[in-house]
């Protein structure tokens, strides 16, 4: 089993300090390993399972995040600039300063690279089976729209679903897909029933029904 690195242990705590206090609230067995599923909303996912889950999560992050150049460029030609309807001038030099920061906090915190509609796609699959098999639980917010905090039931993407099929050629086990969500009224990170694919069925013909279940579930309706 792994762990996280000092500069993210330590942003932990600080963040502990910031936001509200979740407590863990499960009726269920939590597996592991396994793969959680969370809503973003616009970053109050990732900031409240990260700082307040116990354990040791790997959390798949998008790519461009984990390089500076690339990460440099996002901030300064989309999130500040077309999020925030920041000045360009302002967007470079607030990037100067975060960018470097954030790519130390990725590699510390063992974030995986997510690339969507890359030919790169397979080597997101590769070190999540990776962490898998060591015994380490993933974390992903599948949220089409990252940025929507509405609690209804909302798109999610579908690809995190084919884990299944390495990680049980692998190991011969069906992986768990373990739905969390946040209860904001009662500051309660909820561990759900773990979703898991059926013996005997084709992986194809019950895809749908086990991302209409996450989907559900982690929306809380």
């Amino acid at each position: 089993m792994s762990k996280y690195g000092r500069l993210s242990s330590v942003v932990r705590k600080i963040v502990r300090v910031l936001i509200p206090t979740y407590r863990i609230k499960s009726d269920f067995d939590v597996p592991s390993p396994a793969v959680f599923l969370c809503r973003h909303n616009n970053m109050l996912g990732p900031k409240t399972v990260i700082a307040w889950y116990p354990k040791y999560l790997r959390t798949w992050v998008f790519h461009v995040f984990m390089e500076k150049e690339t990460c440099y460029r996002q901030y300064v030609d989309f999130t500040f600039t077309k999020r925030f309807g920041w000045p360009k001038w302002v967007a470079q030099s607030v990037a100067r300063i975060v960018t470097p920061f954030v790519v130390n906090l990725m590699d510390s915190l063992g974030a995986i690279p997510v690339y969507r509609g890359s030919m790169k796609s397979f080597q997101t699959i590769k070190e999540t089976l990776k962490a898998l098999l060591a015994g380490d639980t993933v974390l992903i917010f599948p949220d089409v729209d990252y940025t929507a905090t509405h609690t209804e039931v909302r798109k999610i993407y579908e690809g995190f679903l084919y884990l299944e099929r390495y990680y049980y050629n692998k190991t011969g086990k069906h992986l768990p897909f373990v739905p969390v969500r946040l209860d904001q009224e009662l500051q309660e990170i909820v561990i759900e029933e773990a979703v898991c694919f059926a013996d005997g069925i084709d992986f194809y013909d019950q895809k749908e029904t086990i991302l209409d279940k996450i989907q559900t579930r982690i929306s809380g309706c």
